[in-house]
């Protein structure tokens, strides 16, 4: 009995001990990612094309097969979760190709196909819907943006999505109104690195870039 008691202690002590080394989950340096963000994917990278004597593939199949998942909802967080990865999530519109935002995002495209053997991934959100998908009239034109946006920064790697302005995603990973530009800098198993934020008060320039560049930096190393 005496045995049997202490088990159960020992046991218990240690179901404690592990839930207890557990992460919290959020979105500041040390936390695990809250969860999924599902976003409709507009621009995914190039691609595969099939051998030209592949027969006829069902839709399951040929969504299992591309892996750039364009025209369809998709989770980047996860898909990614494995590998160190930047998730930036704006506000804002596409810029013109010589603005802060879309020079982070080439960089972050060029440094992802210079780091592929530290499996390296990056992708951008663009928090512009202000209605359900097929139920904001703006979401056509607003596609053709980031698409234009993808072919003038000749992406190549970098996934770029859309999703409404304010969801349960914005909530769990808190971005606020007045949060302009989100960058998350996490690491294997969805662990935050780095969190930066950007307002109008204080915009992405070029310091923000360099912080950013730098936490990359390190995330490679590690």
């Amino acid at each position: 009995m005496l045995r049997t008691f202490f088990a159960i202690v020992t046991i218990v002590g240690m179901a404690h001990s592990v839930v207890a080394d557990e992460p919290a989950k959020g979105v500041e340096p040390g936390q695990v990612l809250p969860g999924p963000f599902n976003a409709y994917i507009v621009f995914g990278g190039p691609k595969p094309k099939p051998p030209v004597n592949e027969p006829t593939q069902t839709v399951e199949r040929v969504n299992h097969g591309d892996p750039s998942r364009a025209g369809k909802f998709h989770d980047l967080v996860t898909r990614y979760g494995l590998n160190p990865t930047v998730a930036i999530i704006a506000r804002e519109a596409p810029p013109a190709e010589d603005q802060p935002l879309a020079q982070l995002i080439k960089w972050l495209d060029q440094s992802v196909q210079k780091n592929r053997n530290e499996r390296l991934h990056a992708f951008a959100i663009f928090l512009r819907l202000n209605n359900d998908f097929l139920k904001d009239d703006t979401r056509i034109p607003q596609i053709n943006q980031i698409k234009d946006f993808a072919t003038k920064l000749d992406l190549k790697e970098t996934p770029l999505a859309i999703d409404l302005a304010e969801s349960d995603r914005t909530k769990a990973f808190r971005i606020g109104g007045e949060d302009a530009i989100t960058v998350l800098v996490f690491d294997d198993h969805l662990k935050v690195r780095n969190r930066f934020v950007f307002t109008a008060d204080k915009p992405l320039d070029e310091a923000g870039i360099k912080s950013i560049q730098d936490a990359v930096s390190k995330l490679i190393k590690k």
